[in-house]
């Protein structure tokens, strides 16, 4: 069996499911570690996100197969999953 090689300079993609569960995962450790903390017409900044994930050697995380854009999709599970957290913290 011969074993199917990246091309140059692109990276590996990750299964969908995967990205998932490692964004939502790791925007409440990037929460966490930032302090941050939700304000009334403040959503959380997906700019920091990024950059949090790429000092962390996590970027690949941002890398998989979207109908709508991978950065898109996982924007929407960072913001989803904050205020999820903060939803359950309020309960």
């Amino acid at each position: 069996m011969t074993q199917k090689k990246e091309p140059k300079g692109r990276k590996p993609m990750m299964k969908r499911k995967e990205a998932e569960d490692g964004i939502r995962h790791f925007s409440i450790e990037w929460m966490h570690e930032t302090n941050y903390c939700p304000k009334p017409g403040h959503y959380p900044s997906f700019s920091d996100f990024k950059q949090w994930l790429e000092k962390h050697h996590r970027s690949l995380y941002l890398n998989f197969r979207s109908q709508i854009g991978a950065e898109n999709e996982a924007e929407q599970w960072f913001e989803s999953e904050i205020d999820r957290y903060w939803r359950n913290r309020r309960s």
